[in-house]
Protein backbone atom coordinates (compact mmCIF):
# COMPACT_ATOMS: atom_id res chain seq x y z
CA UNK A 1 0.00 0.00 0.00
CA UNK A 2 1.50 3.36 -0.91
CA UNK A 3 1.06 6.16 1.56
CA UNK A 4 -0.42 8.23 -1.17
CA UNK A 5 -4.16 7.49 -2.70
CA UNK A 6 -3.84 4.27 -4.70
CA UNK A 7 -2.10 1.07 -4.12
CA UNK A 8 1.01 -1.19 -5.24
CA UNK A 9 0.53 -4.42 -7.47
CA UNK A 10 2.99 -6.73 -8.25
CA UNK A 11 3.43 -8.11 -11.48
CA UNK A 12 6.11 -10.70 -12.01
CA UNK A 13 9.47 -8.69 -10.45
CA UNK A 14 7.63 -5.23 -10.74
CA UNK A 15 5.45 -3.15 -8.70
CA UNK A 16 3.41 -0.33 -10.22
CA UNK A 17 1.00 1.99 -8.32
CA UNK A 18 -2.39 1.63 -9.60
CA UNK A 19 -4.96 4.50 -9.32
CA UNK A 20 -8.28 3.72 -7.72
CA UNK A 21 -11.29 3.37 -9.74
CA UNK A 22 -13.03 5.53 -7.30
CA UNK A 23 -12.78 7.50 -4.23
CA UNK A 24 -15.65 7.03 -1.28
CA UNK A 25 -15.24 8.35 1.98
CA UNK A 26 -16.77 6.11 4.60
CA UNK A 27 -17.51 8.38 7.79
CA UNK A 28 -17.79 6.63 11.46
CA UNK A 29 -21.15 8.96 12.55
CA UNK A 30 -20.94 7.55 15.85
CA UNK A 31 -18.95 5.54 18.36
CA UNK A 32 -19.86 2.15 18.56
CA UNK A 33 -18.83 1.58 22.17
CA UNK A 34 -21.00 4.46 23.96
CA UNK A 35 -23.33 5.91 21.11
CA UNK A 36 -22.18 9.44 21.11
CA UNK A 37 -21.85 11.18 17.57
CA UNK A 38 -18.53 11.98 16.60
CA UNK A 39 -19.43 15.26 14.27
CA UNK A 40 -16.57 17.34 15.06
CA UNK A 41 -13.91 14.65 15.77
CA UNK A 42 -10.99 14.43 13.80
CA UNK A 43 -10.03 10.95 12.18
CA UNK A 44 -7.09 9.57 14.44
CA UNK A 45 -5.95 7.70 11.20
CA UNK A 46 -7.55 7.61 7.50
CA UNK A 47 -7.31 4.60 5.43
CA UNK A 48 -6.71 4.30 1.98
CA UNK A 49 -7.80 1.32 -0.04
CA UNK A 50 -8.45 -0.31 -3.69
CA UNK A 51 -11.60 -1.11 -4.72
CA UNK A 52 -11.64 -3.22 -8.31
CA UNK A 53 -15.46 -3.36 -9.73
CA UNK A 54 -16.40 -6.59 -11.30
CA UNK A 55 -17.81 -4.64 -14.48
CA UNK A 56 -18.19 -7.84 -16.13
CA UNK A 57 -20.81 -9.55 -13.29
CA UNK A 58 -23.41 -9.12 -15.10
CA UNK A 59 -22.27 -11.89 -18.07
CA UNK A 60 -21.95 -14.11 -15.06
CA UNK A 61 -24.21 -16.44 -15.00
CA UNK A 62 -25.65 -17.87 -11.60
CA UNK A 63 -23.87 -21.42 -11.38
CA UNK A 64 -20.12 -19.90 -12.27
CA UNK A 65 -20.70 -17.53 -9.15
CA UNK A 66 -21.46 -20.50 -7.75
CA UNK A 67 -18.48 -22.60 -9.19
CA UNK A 68 -16.29 -19.37 -8.18
CA UNK A 69 -17.59 -19.37 -4.56
CA UNK A 70 -17.06 -23.32 -4.00
CA UNK A 71 -13.42 -22.69 -4.84
CA UNK A 72 -12.39 -19.94 -3.26
CA UNK A 73 -14.02 -21.55 0.17
CA UNK A 74 -12.41 -24.55 -0.35
CA UNK A 75 -8.80 -22.76 -0.76
CA UNK A 76 -9.50 -20.74 2.29
CA UNK A 77 -10.74 -23.67 4.72
CA UNK A 78 -7.10 -24.29 5.79
CA UNK A 79 -6.99 -20.74 7.03
CA UNK A 80 -9.74 -20.58 8.47
CA UNK A 81 -8.60 -24.01 10.49
CA UNK A 82 -5.68 -22.40 10.85
CA UNK A 83 -7.63 -19.27 12.35
CA UNK A 84 -9.84 -21.51 14.79
CA UNK A 85 -6.94 -23.21 16.07
CA UNK A 86 -5.57 -19.82 17.12
CA UNK A 87 -8.57 -18.58 18.52
CA UNK A 88 -9.51 -21.71 20.39
CA UNK A 89 -6.09 -21.95 22.12
CA UNK A 90 -6.15 -17.73 23.05
CA UNK A 91 -6.27 -17.03 26.90
CA UNK A 92 -8.29 -14.61 26.43
CA UNK A 93 -11.84 -14.61 23.35
CA UNK A 94 -14.15 -11.60 22.83
CA UNK A 95 -17.45 -13.47 21.58
CA UNK A 96 -20.34 -11.37 20.03
CA UNK A 97 -23.27 -12.11 17.95
CA UNK A 98 -25.72 -9.96 16.02
CA UNK A 99 -28.56 -10.23 13.63
CA UNK A 100 -27.93 -9.87 9.92
CA UNK A 101 -29.96 -10.70 6.77
CA UNK A 102 -29.25 -13.48 4.37
CA UNK A 103 -31.51 -13.38 1.18
CA UNK A 104 -34.80 -13.17 3.15
CA UNK A 105 -34.39 -14.73 6.16
CA UNK A 106 -32.58 -13.71 9.56
CA UNK A 107 -29.49 -15.19 10.50
CA UNK A 108 -27.08 -14.61 13.27
CA UNK A 109 -23.34 -13.32 13.01
CA UNK A 110 -21.42 -14.94 16.02
CA UNK A 111 -18.14 -12.85 15.96
CA UNK A 112 -15.15 -14.45 17.84
CA UNK A 113 -12.04 -12.41 18.02
CA UNK A 114 -8.72 -11.92 19.81
CA UNK A 115 -6.17 -9.08 19.47
CA UNK A 116 -5.23 -10.01 16.38
CA UNK A 117 -7.36 -12.78 14.66
CA UNK A 118 -11.07 -12.82 14.01
CA UNK A 119 -13.18 -15.73 13.11
CA UNK A 120 -17.00 -15.26 11.90
CA UNK A 121 -19.70 -18.14 12.23
CA UNK A 122 -23.27 -17.85 10.18
CA UNK A 123 -25.98 -19.68 11.62
CA UNK A 124 -29.48 -19.97 11.26
CA UNK A 125 -30.28 -20.35 14.73
CA UNK A 126 -29.24 -18.19 17.73
CA UNK A 127 -28.26 -19.53 20.87
CA UNK A 128 -25.91 -22.81 22.01
CA UNK A 129 -26.82 -24.70 18.86
CA UNK A 130 -25.49 -22.19 16.74
CA UNK A 131 -22.37 -21.78 18.97
CA UNK A 132 -21.85 -25.76 19.29
CA UNK A 133 -21.93 -25.77 15.56
CA UNK A 134 -18.78 -22.45 15.78
CA UNK A 135 -16.94 -25.31 17.34
CA UNK A 136 -15.08 -22.82 19.70
CA UNK A 137 -16.50 -22.09 23.07
CA UNK A 138 -17.42 -26.12 23.66
CA UNK A 139 -13.29 -26.56 23.58
CA UNK A 140 -12.44 -22.85 24.79
CA UNK A 141 -10.48 -23.36 27.95
CA UNK A 142 -9.25 -19.40 28.37
CA UNK A 143 -11.32 -16.33 29.61
CA UNK A 144 -14.61 -15.34 27.43
CA UNK A 145 -15.34 -11.87 26.80
CA UNK A 146 -18.63 -11.59 26.39
CA UNK A 147 -22.60 -9.60 26.91
CA UNK A 148 -24.80 -10.67 29.39
CA UNK A 149 -26.52 -13.56 27.38
CA UNK A 150 -27.53 -17.17 29.74
CA UNK A 151 -26.09 -18.99 26.80
CA UNK A 152 -22.57 -17.86 26.93
CA UNK A 153 -22.30 -18.74 30.82
CA UNK A 154 -23.08 -22.79 29.89
CA UNK A 155 -19.38 -23.29 28.97
CA UNK A 156 -16.95 -24.69 31.00
CA UNK A 157 -14.45 -21.72 30.43
CA UNK A 158 -13.70 -18.58 32.56
CA UNK A 159 -16.29 -15.49 31.76
CA UNK A 160 -15.84 -11.88 31.76
CA UNK A 161 -18.39 -9.28 31.10
CA UNK A 162 -17.79 -6.81 28.21
CA UNK A 163 -16.83 -3.25 29.47
CA UNK A 164 -18.90 -1.94 26.58
CA UNK A 165 -21.94 -3.88 27.32
CA UNK A 166 -21.76 -3.28 31.28
CA UNK A 167 -21.19 0.53 30.92
CA UNK A 168 -24.63 0.40 27.75
CA UNK A 169 -26.47 -1.46 31.11
CA UNK A 170 -25.55 1.23 33.99
CA UNK A 171 -26.71 3.90 31.43
CA UNK A 172 -30.37 2.31 31.00
CA UNK A 173 -30.30 1.98 34.58
CA UNK A 174 -29.40 5.46 35.54
CA UNK A 175 -32.04 6.91 32.68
Amino acid sequence: MSSGIGATQRVGSRTYLVKPQRIATHRVERCSACGQYLDNVHPARIEHRQVHDLHCCESFSQGTLANFHAVCAARLEPIEAAILKQVAASPVVGFNETGVRASVSLHWLHTVCTKALTWYHAHKKFGTQAMDAAGILPIFQGCAIHDFWKPYFRYDCQHALCIAHLLRELVFLHE
